[in-house]
């Protein structure tokens, strides 16, 4: 594959980038950023379809997925849909979201006096930097909200369903997937290894200038845990500074251990 590095930030200016179908080279971000792009969740969501390459040293900001009226998307994701390479240092910062459905009150306080009030989609493993992983995901700080109002399954701040390997991840995750099963701060369900993973504090600006904290928050139906929703692989070195709510099966590393 072929060899990227960036070289100044990219701002798609609120549009929908075109989404690659397979990428199996490199890219070197540089810690410079993409900006702002927004999809409408009425198919697969993400930049890449599928990754075989290195992905590393990038800023993701302001990307936003929204909900659909009448729509059932299967796999959403901000960068990548499947990742069968690897991801490392890919950083999370202001204004990554995902909406499909979002009542007032349940919104983060960097948000609470938005108005959007989203048409409720269902939706099916929602990662917010990936959907699906057999690949390795390391050194990734990612923050990200997620609303999903009726029903979901497999919901992850970083990873939908992981079959592959997280190693010294950090996810700052807002995350409300009311009638969701398999919700996790870090992964909604894994089958692989999540190894020295942190639920961490959320900041916000208060005003300008001024920045405060706030502890993550995992609600779901079912299996709601802050670092995994269902787990059937392996959890290693795992720290939750978070509140998780779920209506049964919730816990701090793991929601559902069911390996």
């Amino acid at each position: 594959g072929s060899n990227y590095r960036l070289v100044a930030d990219i701002d798609f200016e609120g549009k929908a980038p075109i989404r690659l179908s397979r990428f199996t080279g490199n890219i070197m971000g540089d810690r410079h950023r993409l900006l702002n792009a927004r999809w409408s969740a009425t198919q697969p969501s993400a930049l890449l379809d599928r990754n075989d390459g290195l992905i590393r040293d990038l800023v993701i900001e302001g990307f936003r997925i929204e909900g659909h009226p009448g729509s059932t998307p299967d796999r959403l994701a901000l960068i990548v849909l499947r990742n069968r390479g690897t991801l490392r240092n890919v950083r999370g910062g202001e204004g990554n979201r995902i909406d499909l459905g979002s009542p007032a009150a349940t919104r983060d306080p960097a948000s609470a006096n938005e108005d959007e009030d989203l048409l409720p989609v269902s939706a099916w493993r929602v990662g917010g930097l990936t959907s699906e992983n057999s690949g390795m995901i390391e050194d990734c700080d990612w923050m990200i909200q997620v609303t999903i109002q009726p029903a979901s399954e497999a919901v992850g701040g970083i990873v939908a369903w992981n079959r592959g390997t997280l190693r010294r991840v950090t996810a700052r995750a807002w995350m409300n997937a009311m009638s969701g099963t398999g919700v996790g701060g870090v992964a909604g369900v894994n089958v692989g290894e999540v190894r020295q993973a942190r639920l961490e504090f959320v900041p916000f600006e208060v005003q300008r200038g001024e920045m405060r904290t706030t502890p993550s928050r995992v609600v779901g139906l079912s299996s709601v845990g802050g670092i995994v929703g269902r787990n059937l692989g392996t959890i290693a070195q795992a720290s939750v500074w978070a509140s998780v709510q779920g209506e049964q099966d919730a816990g701090g590393d793991a929601g559902l251990n069911a390996k």
